[in-house]
């Protein structure tokens, strides 16, 4: 069976002899009248969609939309030539093409006319494929704009070259998974030019705030494996080539909690990667051998009474360093101490609370001027405060 959208199909015939027999017959059907499901855009969306209903993306700021897609399984999926685009509303709106052949031919991928797409999946296949349809002004300052999905199952390792212009910007999405991990990055380097990628939770449609930079001058991998508590997030760039490998697993999760000198790493409240989530963690780092641990507290938001942020360093047996923070602060400056583990508890219970702590870890033999961390708590109150056409060869037409 073969679908071919409205107003008109062709079909070529080639044979290598004047014996050769082909029939075919066509019907048309009609797709007027089917439930219509509304889609905001600036969230991926399965395309599983389903042959009963239409599906049709629009601007909550009148702006024309941008369709991109991405595959958890696949480079490039199959079945997303199946699900058909509209310039509009519904299916009497313009055909622009199947969803594949936007990721195909890059002419192809432009703005609508309108404040709407919309989508049809004729053959009801399942796609393991997701859309990201964004405003046009929101990816309007990118060079280029890619979205890419993955999995527990499948990671993101790729390499994105050839860019060119002042920025250039990735979305990801984990279709399976709560956090992510950032366990492999390269930054390619020019002597006269410093390139650097930053991080930020979301699409562009939400404009969230960057919460990590890495500078090809400066970065190592002893800040990897990096966690992001969140599933969908923005990469900027304007180096012309790097390589990334993103994944969810225990085996990451495990890599994330192991000491070693050299560490480095930011902690993040899940709820600003991921609005609506928790504030509250448990992150602690144990190792066989002593550390010099060190850590800040670049933000801390208190949105209900009882919060706190508490920082342990210690080693089994013996007193451990405590610091608590129960106000909002930013910045109260390093903390140092020797021990085998660091824990870092944040007992948020609002979702508009939050906090980030970045830390080090160190030789303890290394000769460094360090500050005392008093085992009492800590006050630092800082203010911051229509129709298809249908072909069996078998031909089905829609008009």
């Amino acid at each position: 069976m073969y679908y071919a959208p409205a107003k008109y199909a062709s079909l070529t015939i080639r044979t290598g002899t004047n014996l050769s027999m082909f029939w075919f017959k066509y019907k048309y059907v009609s797709v007027q009248g089917l439930e219509n499901v509304k889609l905001p855009s600036g969230t991926p969306v399965a395309l599983n969609l389903t042959s009963s209903k239409t599906y049709t993306f629009t601007s909550a700021k009148n702006d024309s939309l941008v369709l991109n897609s991405g595959s958890a399984i696949y480079p490039l999926d199959p079945y997303t030539k199946q699900v058909f685009v509209y310039d509009g509303p519904d299916t009497n709106s313009p055909y622009l093409g199947t969803v594949l052949s936007f990721e195909l031919d890059q002419a192809l991928r432009n703005k609508s006319s309108g404040s709407t797409l919309t989508l049809l999946n004729v053959y009801n296949e399942t796609s393991y494929s997701y859309a990201m349809v964004n405003d046009y002004s929101d990816i309007l300052k990118y060079t280029s704009y890619s979205f890419f999905a993955f999995s527990q199952k499948y990671p993101f390792d790729n390499a994105l070259n050839a860019l060119s212009g002042p920025i250039n910007g990735v979305t990801f999405f984990c279709v399976d998974c709560q956090e992510a991990y950032i366990s492999s990055l390269n930054l390619l380097h020019y002597p006269e030019k410093d390139s650097s990628i930053q991080l930020q939770p979301l699409t562009p449609a939400q404009n969230q705030p960057v919460y990590l930079t890495y500078s090809s001058k400066d970065f190592s991998n002893q800040s990897l494996p990096q966690l992001i508590p969140g599933n969908l997030f923005t990469l900027s760039t304007d180096a012309n080539y790097f390589a990334i490998r993103l994944e969810s697993n225990d085996l990451v999760r495990n890599a994330w909690k192991k000491p070693f000198y050299g560490k480095k790493g930011t902690i993040f409240s899940p709820s600003l990667w991921t609005p609506g989530a928790n504030s509250s963690f448990d992150q602690r780092f144990e190792s066989s051998q002593s550390v010099k641990f060190t850590f800040n507290v670049p933000s801390l938001v208190i949105n209900q009474k009882g919060e706190e942020l508490r920082v342990q360093i210690g080693s089994s047996g013996a007193n451990s360093f405590n610091t608590v923070f129960n106000e909002t602060l930013s910045n109260p400056g390093t903390r140092v101490a020797n021990g085998t583990y660091l824990e870092a508890t944040f007992s948020g219970t609002s979702s508009k609370s939050s906090t980030i702590v970045t830390f080090e870890m160190k030789d303890p033999n290394e000769s460094t001027i360090t500050t005392t961390i008093k085992s009492t708590t800590d006050f630092s109150p800082r203010g911051f405060d229509s129709i298809i056409i249908v072909l069996p060869l078998f031909f089905a037409f829609f008009g």
